[in-house]
């Protein structure tokens, strides 16, 4: 479990934990052309938040790729999902694996954006919440350490992310050229 489950449900945080997670916020750009097929698929007008954890073979990670990947189609692309909603593809057992390269690129530049979007959102970096939690500023286990323990996990995961999209697009980039 997250470590946020484990504050929110418990009152205590497990630091280390390798199955944190972290909320990325995906929405459709109002001036996509093709934004009101795609709200029919991903059924999602307002968009959609994930809580995805650092790791790409868990199911939350696939419905979020499978978002992204319908997200980004294009025109050609979307078509294979006619007829289709987002339910229904998350269901498949065979899930959707990526579709082209021009697909998984823009993938990759949107997972890197909206995980940049929400390490922006917060007020430090990790290295300042490492500097906080080697400080004597909270008293260790008190509910504002855990609070520091937990943003910095959820950080963690996002910058696992922006650099996973950018070294996969990097070897994407040496497949085509």
């Amino acid at each position: 479990r997250a470590s946020s489950r484990y504050f929110v449900n418990y009152g205590f945080i497990v630091e280390g934990n390798e199955v944190n997670e972290a909320v990325v916020k995906v929405s459709i750009p109002p001036d996509d052309p093709l934004g009101e097929i795609k709200h029919k698929i991903l059924q999602a007008p307002l968009g959609r938040e994930f809580q995805v954890p650092k790791n790409i073979a868990n199911r939350k990670t696939e419905d979020f790729l499978t978002f992204l990947r319908i997200l980004c189609a294009d025109r050609k692309e979307l078509n294979r999902f006619e007829g289709l909603n987002f339910s229904q593809i998350v269901h498949n057992a065979a899930r959707l694996d990526p579709i082209s390269i021009a697909n998984e690129t823009r993938v990759l530049d949107m997972l890197a954006h909206v995980a940049q979007e929400a390490l922006e959102a917060f007020d430090t970096t990790v290295e300042e919440d490492d500097e906080i939690l080697a400080s004597d500023a909270f008293l260790r286990e008190s509910n504002k350490w855990m609070c520091v323990i937990m943003r910095k996990s959820e950080k963690e995961v996002l910058n696992f992310y922006v650099a996973l999209a950018e070294r996969c697009k990097k070897l994407l980039r040496t497949e085509m050229g």
